[in-house]
């Protein structure tokens, strides 16, 4: 059976993604927050993800022109 998981914050549906160490991470990408599966289940605090902040310096970048 799937374990479902949600966010505490916004109540998103969020899936674990398995890592290499057989631990899984969730992630929630509307919140911006990332935290260990066993961690998480246990009652700790998700961690702030930088994946946000990440996104919108791209954005905010113009693009490079290659040539002329």
């Amino acid at each position: 059976m799937v374990k479902a998981f949600c966010c505490r914050y916004c109540r998103v549906e969020i899936e674990p993604i398995v890592l290499a160490d057989g631990s899984a991470a969730l992630i929630c990408i509307d919140c911006d927050l990332i935290g260990i599966e066993h961690d998480v289940v246990q009652g700790a605090p998700m961690q702030p993800a930088g994946l946000r902040s990440q996104v919108l310096a791209r954005a905010a970048k113009p693009a490079r022109c290659i040539g002329k």
